[in-house]
């Protein structure tokens, strides 16, 4: 899991919300799991997922569950892991509802990079989405 735990580095606004730079601080304290397949990465997204995708080899399809909130932070991950994103992969978005954010930056994404997705489900008023890449 990738995250500042100091909170969002930028405000999230919202329809009818903002919640501010910071907000979700933890502290910086990660959460704990005694479950040795769960692992933490400390920092901004631009800041530590290159350095782990400089080591990271792909067995095949991934399934990706980003909770970015952001524009910015979604945009960065999707063009950032491309080329480890084959055809089939699926992603999950949690806040995937706000156009301004997940939905707009994964448009982006697919614009940019010419990548097509289909949606595999999703709950009531696309809070939260899975896709599969094609």
């Amino acid at each position: 899991g990738f995250d500042t735990f100091t909170g969002l580095p930028e405000a999230w606004v919202e329809f009818s919300r903002i919640t501010h730079s910071g907000g979700f601080d933890t502290g910086g304290q990660p959460p704990r799991s005694n479950d040795a397949r769960i692992s933490f990465v400390k920092g901004l997204f631009q800041e530590a997922l290159p350095g782990f995708l400089q080591g990271f080899k792909s067995a095949g399809h991934l399934l990706i569950h980003n909770d970015s909130d952001l524009y910015s932070s979604t945009l960065f991950v999707l063009t950032s892991m491309n080329e480890y994103i084959p055809a089939g992969s699926i992603v999950v978005f949690d806040e995937f509802y706000s156009v301004f954010h997940e939905f707009r930056a994964l448009d982006d994404y697919c614009a940019a990079y010419r990548r097509r997705y289909s949606v595999l489900g999703a709950t009531e008023g696309y809070l939260q989405v899975a896709i599969r890449i094609e």
